[in-house]
């Protein structure tokens, strides 16, 4: 069973984190906290889980959710890979 954290909040994801403990976390459809600074973006300490877990992300290439025009989207690809690994 998955639970999606794509629009949990960061309060929610300490609670949640917990109760999923060493399960591997998804969220589907995201971007990068440091791209959009908004809650609604994936932050480091949530990568960090993923990674730990063996997780995966899934990026959202769409221009109101990025900061600056979509080719943006490849620097996200490539610090997301660097973070959690290109299999995530």
């Amino acid at each position: 069973i998955w639970v999606d954290l794509s629009h949990i909040g960061d309060r929610s994801y300490e609670r949640v984190n917990d109760l999923l403990g060493d399960l591997p976390h998804l969220w589907t459809h995201t971007v990068l906290r440091s791209h959009h600074r908004k809650e609604r973006g994936i932050s480091s300490a949530a990568l960090e889980r993923v990674r730990q877990t063996q997780g995966i992300v899934g990026l959202m290439p769409s221009e109101s959710m990025l900061r600056g025009p979509l080719d943006s989207f490849a620097l996200q690809q490539k610090l997301l890979a660097q973070s959690v690994g290109a299999e995530a």
